[in-house]
This record gives structure tokens, sequence and C-alpha cells, in this order.
């Protein structure tokens, strides 16, 4: 609620406010009140919409779920699963990671309930810190100025080789 004075219009948010006013700036009068209601705040939108043609269209949970999982398979077909080459303390530049992880791949933003670009995220240069356990599977931590990347590599059974999507935080 807002109060709002008679004599000039000021508005404060508490009566004690409005008072303290009243007494720098109007002090030879007698103070009166106007209680002013704040207008009423616009519920938040519940669903994702996208731009076509001009008109705003809610996508149904049913839409959002498919233009995921093209998202996926589209970034999964250029997604080599090879193992990285990445040595514990190495330096690791930004022209590798990009030749790591395809254009498009997207990763959650640790603490943050949003998706981003991988690519957008990456700095110049990063220090690399890998643990490695028996079973061959290596643990990647990249530590860059502002950013962390992490992500795990190792062999799967029939020979295949497994690289996982990267984990993206802010330092």
């Amino acid at each position: 609620m807002t109060f709002e004075c008679e004599h000039c219009g000021k508005t404060s948010t508490t009566e004690a406010g409005l008072a303290l006013h009243m007494k720098v700036y109007h002090s030879d009068t007698k103070s009166t009140v106007k209680k002013t209601k704040e207008p009423a705040k616009s519920a938040p939108k519940k669903a994702s919409k996208s731009k076509s043609k001009g008109k705003e269209v809610e996508l149904t949970i049913e839409q959002i779920t498919k233009l995921k999982i093209d998202r996926y398979e589209s970034v999964k077909k250029r997604f080599k699963q090879k193992p990285t080459g990445i040595k514990n303390n190495d330096t690791v530049k930004r022209e590798q990671l990009k030749k790591i992880f395809p254009a498009g791949i997207t990763s959650r933003l640790l603490g943050e309930s949003q998706e981003v670009d991988v690519h957008s995220y990456l700095e110049s240069s990063y220090k690399a810190i890998v643990l490695t356990n028996d079973k061959g599977w290596s643990r990647v931590r990249l530590i860059g100025n502002a950013t962390k990347i992490t992500w795990a590599e190792g062999p799967m059974p029939k020979g295949k080789y497994k690289v996982t999507y990267p984990n993206v935080s802010k330092r």
C-alpha cells in the first residue's frame, strides 16, 4: 500500500515515511493521509511461446518435448564419441573444445534453471584437471577465469567409447 501527501503529491510506502515527509516539508500544516492502492501485478506466463507469422502461439508440453528430442537427435549425430585426449594439467584452448563439442550443443547452467549454448560460455583457455578410475573412466574438469566445464568419458562394452554432455557453471 502507498500513502500520498495531499499537499505535494509525494508518495511513500509507509506511514512513518509520510509522517517524516510532513514534518520536514510541511511543518506548518496538519498532516492528512490519503491512501492509494498499488496497481495489480500481472501473473507470470506458464507456457513457452514461439513467434510465428507475427502471432504468439502457446506450445503444449508434447510440442516442447518433441522440439527438445529433435534438437538432441541433430546434435547426437554430430557429437563424435571418441577420446578427447585431454591430460591432467593441460591447457585447453577454445578451438579444441569446439572440436570436441559440436555447435548447437546445450547444457543446463548449474545453479540456474536455464539451458545455455556451450559455445557461448567458452573462454580462450582452461586449466584441465583429469581424474581417472581403475575402469578407465575419466572425470574432466576445465577451470577458466569465469566458468567451469565438466564431463566424463570412458570405454563402454563392445569396444565403444562414451563422452557425456558437458556441465557448465559460473565460478
